[in-house]
Formats: C-alpha cells, sequence, structure tokens
C-alpha cells in the first residue's frame, strides 16, 4: 500500500499530466480549426474563380450570338447595310470600345472606317482613346514622338481615323535657350521660334498631338488625341516657353489640309 507521501506524489504527477494532456489537446484543436477555416477559404475562393469564368463563358456566348449577325451586316456588299451593321454592334457593345473597334476593322471597309468609326471617334471619348491605343502605343508616357506599332497596319488605320477627327492640339516643338535649340525644332522654323499665324511643316519626325500643353507646376502632359506625321503642314495658333530660363516650347496647331490651300 502507498502512504501518505507517495499518494500525494502521484496525484501530482496525475495532475500535470492532465494538464500537459489538456495543452496539447487544445493546441492540436486550435491549429484543426485554422487549418479547417483556411481550407474552407480556399475552397470558397476555387468555387467563386469557377463560378466568375462560368459566368464569363456565358457573357462571350451571348455576345456573339448578339453580335454575330450584325458582322454578316459588316462584311457583306451592301454599304448601307454595313453602316448599319456598325452602328449596330456599337449600341449592343460600346461599354466594350476595344471589341468594337475592332469588329469594325475587322470587316476591311474603308467606308466603315472613315464615316462610321471617324463618326463615332469624334463622338464617344472611349472609342478615341481605343483608336489612340492601337495607333500609339506608350502615349501615355511624357514622350514627344510615338515609337512603332508591332501591328502596323492596325496602326495605320487606326492613325488614319485618328487624323481625320483631330484638327487641333498642342505639339512639343523642341528645346530653345540662349537664343537658339539645343533639342530640335520639331518643325521646319529655322533656328527662331515659330509665330502665331504662320504655316509650318512638321521635320521629320512624328509628333504626338493632345489636348492640352503639360501643367506649369507637374508638368503633366495632356492627353494624346492624334499624331503628326512628317511633312504635315499646320498652322500655329499658340506658342508656349519660359524664354527666361529657357525652355520646353509647345505650340498649339491647326491641321491645314492641302486641298484647302
Amino acid at each position: 500500500m502507498m502512504d501518505g507521501t507517495t499518494r500525494r506524489g502521484f496525484f501530482e504527477q496525475s495532475q500535470l499530466a492532465v494538464t500537459l494532456l489538456t495543452g496539447i489537446i487544445g493546441i492540436w484543436l486550435t491549429v484543426s480549426q485554422h487549418s479547417m477555416a483556411r481550407r474552407q477559404a480556399e475552397i470558397k475562393e476555387t468555387q467563386d474563380s469557377i463560378s466568375t469564368r462560368l459566368s464569363t463563358l456565358e457573357h462571350d456566348r451571348e455576345t456573339v450570338e448578339s453580335v454575330s449577325k450584325y458582322f454578316d451586316l459588316l462584311t457583306g456588299t451592301d454599304t448601307t447595310k454595313a453602316k448599319m451593321g456598325a452602328y449596330a454592334v456599337y449600341m449592343l457593345k460600346r461599354e466594350d470600345p476595344e471589341m468594337v473597334v475592332s469588329l469594325i476593322m475587322a470587316a476591311d471597309k474603308p467606308s466603315l472606317r472613315n464615316s462610321v468609326l471617324a463618326d463615332l471617334a469624334n463622338r464617344d471619348p472611349d472609342i478615341r482613346a481605343q483608336l489612340v491605343t492601337i495607333a500609339l502605343p506608350g502615349s501615355d508616357t511624357a514622350a514627344s514622338a510615338p515609337p512603332e506599332s508591332q501591328n502596323v497596319e492596325a496602326a495605320s488605320i487606326a492613325q488614319n481615323v485618328l487624323t481625320r477627327v483631330t484638327r487641333q492640339g498642342w505639339a512639343y516643338a523642341g528645346v530653345f535657350r540662349n537664343n537658339r535649340w539645343t533639342h530640335g525644332p520639331m518643325f521646319q522654323v529655322g533656328s527662331r521660334l515659330p509665330r502665331v499665324g504662320e504655316e509650318l511643316e512638321v521635320a521629320g519626325v512624328r509628333l504626338y498631338l493632345r489636348d492640352a500643353a503639360p501643367d506649369s507646376l507637374t508638368y503633366r502632359h495632356g492627353a494624346v488625341q492624334g499624331v503628326l506625321d512628317a511633312g504635315q503642314l499646320v498652322r500655329i495658333e499658340q506658342v508656349r516657353a519660359n524664354l527666361k530660363s529657357g525652355s520646353h516650347v509647345w505650340v498649339r496647331v491647326a491641321v491645314v489640309d492641302s486641298t484647302g490651300r
């Protein structure tokens, strides 16, 4: 038989074992709960992803069905019906300017590009912005001249449309310091500054045509609206330069049609 001391020691050891076991079980339960919660979150994320994909596929299917009948008009031989089809596609998918522009350009009809697409670009800023994206890659940067597009044919079509609807804007002329050009000029103006009212040709570069000159404080550039090709004739409407410190020169120009001179 155990005496009092032995029983007390056994009891204390039993209590310690129970305490340790309870702690271990508690830790295990906590880890299991966290693991289960994480797993449930992963399952829900997967379910949501699958649901989103299914919704996208359904939306794409409905889009194809709604647009396909009008695309037949776009590619048909009847010019009037083709224009009606182009406007119908725009009304159906105006929230997706990329699709609208792509479908109209895919029809490969000059009449649609020169009339419908130009009209839409003139009235809808989102359509114009999509054309700028195609025609002028990198136009969201502060560069004065656009790089060459990887899709030359699409860029050329978009640029032609933009040229039809963009008749005025601000263009970079270069840096004029100490009575001489240290960079540029971007126009055939010789060694002096451009003058308001005169007509000048763009030098051997292509220039962005923007909706505003850079902000005087932040030098944030205006949005690109189009492009001026080398040799394009423009009329100078305004000259902006800070000649005290020597500065970047910007000019507001209007495109001059060679047929209208």
